[in-house]
């Protein structure tokens, strides 16, 4: 039986918090996920990291923030969401 690694990516808790959360708030910037995932710096980075690599989620950097966004979403929708974030 072949694994996923998308699938192995999600075996732990931590990881499927970090990516639900990301789903829920698409365009979340950095210390608002760290603040809804109740992680540190090093270990949310570490996360997000391997997320972004295994191809998960996508970072963009916007203004002051790093914003994470599923894979999901095309661009149009990343920028509004982006948009939408902002204060």
């Amino acid at each position: 039986m072949n694994s996923h690694p998308e699938d192995d990516a999600l075996l732990l808790e931590t990881r499927r918090t970090i990516y639900a959360a990301i789903g829920y708030f698409p365009g979340i910037h950095f210390r608002e996920l760290q603040r809804k995932v109740s992680l540190g710096t090093g270990n949310l980075e570490y996360h997000l990291a391997y997320l972004q690599k295994i191809g998960l989620i996508a970072a963009e950097k916007a203004d002051a923030h790093k914003r994470f966004y599923p894979l999901s979403l095309n661009d149009s929708d990343r920028k509004i969401m982006g948009i939408l974030r902002q204060q």
